[in-house]
């Protein structure tokens, strides 16, 4: 006899429902990590252009007062893109957390399910050992009542 879950197909689909949740979170996680590299990435541009600027202004080159000017400018703009970039890790920060949260719940669901079918599987195993041991008893009766009338 052969153990028969009659939930498999639900658990099936936790799994699925699960595997799919774990793909959104890893995309999600895989835009995060996107999303944090430009943002260090405008971080390094901005660190070499204040350098460019600190250099500039040590030597303070009369031939080009435009490139001073220039600097300045950029580093305003590259202030801005900062914070535009910061927003957006934040809110690829905040859509991860929700991704997690929802692979977690299905995470919980699917163990429910593999508990459940554990739990099954072992009244199964102890029904079938008592019956064996019913019909290992069965057959010691009778062996001991052809013994007797011999």
């Amino acid at each position: 006899m052969k153990f028969k879950y009659s939930l498999e197909k639900v658990l099936k689909h936790r799994e699925i429902l699960e595997s799919v949740a774990q793909r959104e979170f890893q995309e999600m996680m895989g835009e995060l990590v996107q999303a944090q590299n430009t943002l260090d990435g405008l971080f390094h541009q901005e660190k070499k252009a204040r350098e460019s600027l600190l250099v500039f202004q040590e030597n303070s080159v009369v031939e080009l007062p435009q490139h001073g000017t220039q600097l300045d400018h950029f580093l305003k703009l590259q202030a801005l893109r900062i914070e535009t970039q910061k927003t957006k890790v934040e809110a690829a920060q905040k859509r991860v957390e929700e991704k997690r949260e929802i692979l977690r719940a299905k995470a919980i669901d699917r163990k429910i399910l593999v508990k459940h079918k554990e739990q099954k599987h072992e009244l199964f195993t102890a029904e079938v050992n008592r019956k064996e041991q019913l019909e290992m008893d069965e057959l010691s009766v009778l062996r001991h009542g052809v013994r007797k009338n011999k």
